[in-house]
């Protein structure tokens, strides 16, 4: 791999390495990269004290890959050491742009979401503005911001600015405030998430509602 491919690559690989890398595997890239002179010990310190795994494999791969496309190559070569059998699973499962679907696969079926035009995105987010805000959980909330980054609906600066708010709320409210502003397309992108993240509250929210 060339190092300019680094930064793009943990892109491409960021939701599924959040959603899956373990604890010893996070531990054990801090460790390597502390070696390689990639993070400092400040930085290493920073990760560890997240509260969490998913907030700690977050922290870890948004922070290297900030540091550009040497620093990324050289987690991908730690990553593909320290754990090969996910490494091979997020590289596989990475969609081609414009991939064909597999011969004999069924076509997916529509539901009110997938099937909306991006003119209602955002109306249809302001429709469950005060409901989202209220009801919507943190875990969710950073899901969704995983997700919107991964799309380029936001990006990293956008995404630290919801993060750093003091509350659920204010996070809440930051988010879809930020979202419905960039208008249709972006709001529906945002309500696709949403959909897949906690399909409970958006069913009680009524966006299950052509």
């Amino acid at each position: 791999m060339a190092p300019r491919q680094g930064a793009e690559m943990l892109r491409s690989v960021r939701l599924g390495f959040i959603e899956r890398v373990s604890d010893p595997v996070i531990h054990a890239l801090l460790d390597r990269l502390l070696d390689e002179n990639v993070l400092n010990g400040e930085e290493i310190d920073s990760v560890r004290l997240e509260k969490g795994r998913t907030e700690r494999a977050r922290e870890l791969i948004d922070m290297v890959r900030k540091k550009g496309d040497e620093a990324s190559a050289k987690m991908i070569a730690a990553f593909r050491e320290e754990d090969p059998t996910l490494y091979d699973d997020l590289d596989a499962s990475a969609p081609s742009p414009g991939s064909a679907p597999s011969p004999g696969s069924a076509p997916s079926q529509p539901d009110a979401t997938t099937a909306m035009a991006p003119r209602q995105g955002a109306e249809m987010l302001r429709s469950v503005r005060l409901g989202f805000i209220k009801r919507v959980s943190d875990p969710v909330i950073h899901a969704l911001l995983d997700r919107l980054l991964d799309e380029n609906v936001l990006n990293g600066e956008e995404i630290d600015s919801v993060r750093l708010e003091k509350g659920r709320t204010e996070r809440a409210r930051e988010l879809i405030d930020m979202v419905r502003k960039k208008g249709d397309e972006a709001s529906a992108k945002m309500i696709t998430a949403f959909r897949e993240e906690d399909p409970t509250l958006y069913d009680d929210l009524g966006l299950n509602q052509p």
